[in-house]
């Protein structure tokens, strides 16, 4: 059976990129075209940290903060009538900018749950229907479980069996590829999150990343 999508999975730094990043590498080495997508790039079937705007709305923001223009332009695609927006992948000092295109994400339940499995389901669905035809391997860091599941279970409190359905018709729409799913294990979950939240500070030795762990965790109707 040959596959031509591999999906790298784990909890927060257990190391997907880098092994997403070996993989694709390997890959190429060996002479098999392949594509790496980590988690926050333009993505065929991802939405994590990109903003969704539509398109009117997304040349007001272009007109009326110029000095972002190049960035936003270079870190944006376009699909139906909409502006996919990867606003991480470059500096913003305006907060008022970033604050706006934080608000255009897709998740956090910013829409409801229709509208968020069948923009899902149809993406996945598309990047199918496309790989399907290529002579190329995807590997896909981060797209599948994690932000899916958070988003279920903490903005949309939704009960085990409902999850298992949708998670289920989502992988299904990538049947015909194959999927290879990796999870990189680790043993001691507590012990592992104290270690990367003590090197995920920021410049001036805070724990930046586990503030906003808390945050997001404290903000999600779950826990509300």
């Amino acid at each position: 059976m040959k596959t031509k999508l591999i999906l790298i999975k784990g909890i927060p730094g257990s190391g997907k990129s880098t092994i997403a990043k070996n993989i694709g590498e390997y890959l190429s080495a060996n002479g098999i075209k392949t594509k790496v997508y980590t988690e926050g790039q333009l993505h065929p079937v991802d939405l994590a940290w990109c903003a969704c705007i539509p398109i009117e709305h997304y040349y007001s923001i272009i007109s009326k903060y110029p000095l972002y223009q190049n960035a936003i332009r270079e870190n944006t695609h376009f699909e139906n009538n909409t502006a996919i927006v990867a606003y991480t992948k470059f500096t913003i000092k305006t907060p008022e900018l970033f604050k706006l295109l934080e608000s255009n994400e897709i998740f956090n339940s910013r829409v409801g749950f229709d509208v968020f499995s069948s923009l899902f389901l149809k993406r996945w669905g598309n990047f199918a229907k496309q790989a399907e035809n290529r002579d190329e391997i995807t590997v896909f860091e981060c797209a599948y479980l994690q932000n899916q599941l958070c988003e279920l279970i903490y903005f949309h409190n939704m009960d085990p069996t409902n999850i298992e359905k949708y998670m289920l018709a989502l992988i299904d729409t990538v049947r015909n590829l194959n999927p290879i799913m990796f999870y990189l294990n680790q043993p001691n979950i507590s012990e592992h999150i104290r270690l990367i939240a003590d090197k995920r500070v920021n410049a001036n030795g805070e724990k930046e990343w586990l503030e906003k762990v808390i945050l997001y965790t404290e903000n999600s109707l779950t826990v509300r």
